[in-house]
């Protein structure tokens, strides 16, 4: 799947996007699907889902070539960290893992 992002979203250095953004608070789901795992498709929220919840962006795919789990891992820390310098209260959710790509959404909560 091809999602071309907003031009206000910048990547970091470890192709994680992130969004110029100084809204008060952020949600930033990670959404994964895994081809093998039988639980929680159910949890994953969907594309088409994602405006009734008032999402803001959706991230472009994100390819994981070898070491799903760490290059997870690092990419996640990564991205907390830059999106920490556009917001003071964030709030992550991970969800399935995916062995070939996964989605961003990055929700900014109207205090």
């Amino acid at each position: 799947m091809n999602y071309s992002p907003p031009q206000d979203w910048i990547f970091s250095q470890n192709r994680i996007i992130c969004i110029k953004e100084t809204r008060l608070s952020a949600k930033l789901f990670f959404h994964h699907h895994h081809h093998h795992h039988r639980h929680h498709h159910t949890d994953v929220i969907r594309r088409e889902r994602l405006a009734s919840i008032g999402v803001v962006a959706v991230a472009v795919a994100f390819t994981v070539v070898k070491k799903v789990f760490v290059t997870l891992q690092f990419t996640f820390k990564t991205c907390i960290k830059e999106l920490r310098r556009y917001s003071d209260n964030l709030h992550f959710e991970v969800y399935q893992v995916e062995q070939i790509d996964f989605w961003i959404s990055y929700t900014a909560n109207a205090n």
